[in-house]
């Protein structure tokens, strides 16, 4: 079962009126043990799945016997690779008029915590709020319990190394190996292409005068003012666009692009396909950010590249009708809050290319040839391909740093 987008459970729970559902799966058969130590797999087993999938260290749920187990997972406490759960405050018990509650609670009643596991004989039991899951996401959520549950208690050796205990069930391993693993390349992509402009430099030495962007004017239908580039036009204007990005950056970066990262804010356009290409045949990491997210997200997430050391000295932003974006970005060049400047140059596409794209494409390298011989920087497959940023809804916005080898993968496998 391919994991669902399991959402994140509240730290503290009491809906107004739950829909409590009931799901049940069978345990091995091998792993029986007396109370106490079924009632500490059930809390280990829960706490860790919810830590690796709903992506929180805290976790809240009940358990058998009236509990509210309420706890996080202490990972600077920890020595080496083991398990530590570290109870927040004390395992509430229920009151009689609780436990009454919940003796009727798939029929009308609520409960204190959206998930509660019971274990019973050879079997294990999930009472849910409905509300808050679907029956998917509950008998997926249980079946990672339950795996984790065994092969928690398959273990004489306490506490247990991280790494030993299984979480997927054996069909799911099955298909995350068939997902972890590259099928052997087609005839298109041969053994050399290993990184993204490998990729796409490949595919315009076979296609050429095949269309490779066609951008729509109107989203209705085609027109005659839709623009078509082929592999090869699109190459020209991407290659004229990252000499300008190479020329902007100190020669120090210039010679290691792929280890540095160059952020791209544009609208939906062709010069934003220009741009990531561009970005990536000059050896560099991009980073797509959306224009309409507000500006301090931005130069929160440009900060945290520059304090890694992976910010390149230039961004290419588009500039919106009223020019505000492009004039925002070019002052963060001197920013006034005493954290020092952030960029040192910003290019605007459509400065580079706006003439480029009303001329006659038929004769686009003859019109605007190359400013000087092109050089294929060295990519490494190691380098970084793009970083993306997680929303940031419930924190600071987290950055994802994703390699070549992992682009080549993904291709590889879904051609």
């Amino acid at each position: 079962m391919i994991p669902p987008d399991y959402p994140r459970l509240p730290h503290s729970y009491q809906p107004q009126q739950a829909e409590i559902r009931k799901v049940e799966i069978a345990l091995s058969s091998t792993n029986q043990s007396d109370k106490s130590t079924s009632i500490a797999g059930l809390r280990a087993a829960a706490a860790l799945v919810l830590t690796a999938h709903a992506g929180e260290d805290r976790y809240a749920f009940g358990v058998e016997r009236g509990e509210i187990v309420e706890g996080e997972i202490d990972r600077e406490g920890s020595e080496g690779n083991l398990i530590l759960l570290r109870q927040v405050g004390q395992t509430r018990p229920k009151s009689h008029e609780d436990k009454v509650r919940l003796q009727v609670l798939c029929e009308e009643g609520d409960q204190t915590t959206p998930l509660k596991l019971v274990h019973n004989d050879q079997t294990l039991s999930l009472n849910y709020d409905s509300s808050l899951l679907s029956q998917l996401e509950a008998e997926w959520f249980l079946s990672h319990v339950a795996t984790a549950y065994d092969s928690l208690l398959s273990h004489s050796t306490k506490p247990v190394p991280l790494n030993s205990i299984t979480l997927a069930p054996p069909s799911e391993s099955s298909d995350l190996s068939k997902l972890s693993r590259a099928p052997p390349p087609p005839s298109a992509y041969p053994d050399n292409c290993t990184t993204l402009p490998s990729f796409y430099l490949h595919a315009a030495s076979l296609y050429p005068n095949d269309p490779a962007l066609h951008f729509a004017s109107s989203s209705d239908s085609p027109s005659s003012t839709d623009l078509i580039l082929t592999y090869s036009q699109l190459l020209h204007l991407s290659r004229f666009l990252a000499q300008r990005l190479l020329s902007s950056v100190s020669p120090s970066i210039a010679s290691f692009p792929s280890s540095y990262v160059v952020p791209l804010c544009t609208a939906k356009s062709p010069q934003m396909i220009v741009s990531m290409l561009a970005i990536t045949l000059a050896g560099f990491g991009y980073l797509a950010l959306e224009p309409s997210w507000p500006e301090e997200r931005k130069k929160v997430i440009l900060r945290e590249l520059r304090k890694e050391r992976l910010l390149a000295g230039v961004g290419i932003v588009q500039a919106s009708e009223e020019g505000e974006e492009e004039k925002k970005w070019s002052e963060w060049r001197t920013t006034e809050d005493g954290e020092g400047k952030l960029l040192d140059t910003v290019v605007e596409p459509n400065a580079v290319l706006a003439e480029m794209l009303r001329g006659n494409l038929e004769t686009l390298e003859k019109d605007f040839p190359l400013e000087r011989e092109w050089v294929e920087p060295k990519v490494n497959e190691d380098g970084i391909a793009y970083v993306i940023y997680t929303s940031g809804t419930t924190g600071v916005p987290k950055g994802i740093v994703v390699q070549h080898r992992n682009v080549a993968a993904f291709l590889r496998f879904v051609s």
